[in-house]
Parts: C-alpha cells; sequence; structure tokens
C-alpha cells in the first residue's frame, strides 16, 4: 500500500468522523468477530454508546453487523475488508503490514 492510500485511509476515517474508540472497536475485532456487548465491556462503553460506535463502522463500511441462528439475542461485529486494510495499515503500522505480507519471509 502507497504512502498516497495510506493518507486516504486515514482521511477516510476522519471524514466519517471516527473517534478513538470507533478505531479500538476495529482493532478488538482485528482477529476475530466479537459480540456487541463483550466490545462494550472491554472499552469501558455503555451499550447505546457502543451502538452508535457500531453505526459509525457501518456507515464508513469498515465493519458489519452479523447475527447467528445458535444466539439469535445477541449481536456481533466483524470487520470488512477495508476496515482491515484500515487496521492493518495504518493502527497497526507499516512494520506490521510487512510482516503479515506472506512474501515479507521469502
Amino acid at each position: 500500500m502507497t504512502t498516497t492510500e495510506l493518507d486516504q485511509l486515514l482521511s477516510y476515517a476522519r471524514d466519517k468522523r471516527l473517534g478513538l474508540t470507533a478505531l479500538h472497536c476495529l482493532l478488538t475485532i482485528s482477529e476475530e468477530e466479537q459480540k456487541l456487548s463483550f466490545i462494550a465491556d472491554y472499552l469501558g462503553v455503555s451499550s447505546s454508546a457502543m451502538t452508535g460506535h457500531a453505526d459509525a463502522l457501518e456507515a464508513a463500511d469498515l465493519a458489519r453487523r452479523v447475527n447467528r441462528s445458535s444466539d439469535r439475542r445477541a449481536s456481533y461485529l466483524q470487520i470488512t475488508a477495508k476496515g482491515g486494510d484500515l487496521v492493518t495499515n495504518c493502527l497497526l503500522g507499516p512494520a506490521y503490514a510487512c510482516a503479515a505480507t506472506p512474501t515479507f519471509f521469502q
């Protein structure tokens, strides 16, 4: 990913008015989807605040809500490809992006 593309991703997050808590949500779900209630507890925010963060992440196409048939009462938050790009290239940094690339070790 080029510097220009990184700037565009960060600018996109700013334009969507995503705050630090919303970006922390992305880090929390970067490895696997999580229940909204778990994320709220982990970040120390209310369930209504978590709903707002999830709404903002969905509107920015960085995450999506997922419902499981085994647990219809709970909503899960799952990262999208665009959200994954933002986490890997901007939030975790270029060194992580290089290490996560299979060709890095060849």
